[in-house]
């Protein structure tokens, strides 16, 4: 994943839960981030979509980590929170955002996101994203989103979410990751 991420390659990852996924989209991610620097630049360079609240604490804390010695702007979209300064955060430059999939869809359905400026769409869990009904957000985001802009999706086995991931990114380079002793999946 992290060479396909390097090469901004599209990828949809067939992973079950605690396969590394979050590692393995931060390093090249942040990598990104720092071979490509850019002072100014209004709204989110790589936007993260996560579909929990948690999600958001585990990837914060991780960035945290990874970025300690270098001067990077986050900022984290989260249901439960003030609207105003998560509409205003939308309008700062950053260069990565975390935001949960019900909290960044009430901003974009409210003309408060602007994504025509995203260099990289990292969804962590595109299969509890499309099972709590939220899918057709990403099909906003990549709308305004530059068709260079490569997105990378982590999908448990699910019949309907892997019909749905395919034709969202029918150009998208297909990884499996599962551990030694579990059965492989099977995403036909």
């Amino acid at each position: 994943l992290i060479p396909l991420i390097s090469e901004r390659k599209s990828v949809v990852v067939w992973s079950q839960t605690a396969a590394g996924k979050t590692g393995a989209f931060l390093i090249p991610a942040v990598n990104y981030i720092l071979a490509n620097p850019l002072e100014e630049k209004r709204g989110a360079r790589v936007l993260i979509l996560t579909s929990r609240r948690d999600r958001v604490s585990q990837i914060n804390y991780t960035l945290k980590r990874l970025t300690r010695d270098h001067n990077m702007r986050f900022g984290f979209i989260v249901s439960g929170r003030p609207y105003q300064p998560q509409m205003r955060l939308m309008r700062r430059p950053l260069d990565m955002m975390v935001a949960t999939s019900g909290r960044l869809n009430d901003l974009v359905d409210n003309n408060k996101a602007d994504f025509s400026q995203l260099e990289m769409l990292i969804i962590d869990d595109l299969t509890t994203i499309f099972q709590k009904n939220m899918h057709e957000l990403i099909g906003k985001i990549l709308k305004q989103a530059n068709k260079e802009c490569p997105t990378i999706a982590f999908v448990r086995q699910d019949k309907a979410v892997t019909n749905f991931a395919r034709k969202l990114l029918p150009d998208a380079v297909e990884i499996e990751s599962f551990d030694d002793e579990s059965e492989e999946l099977d995403v036909t």
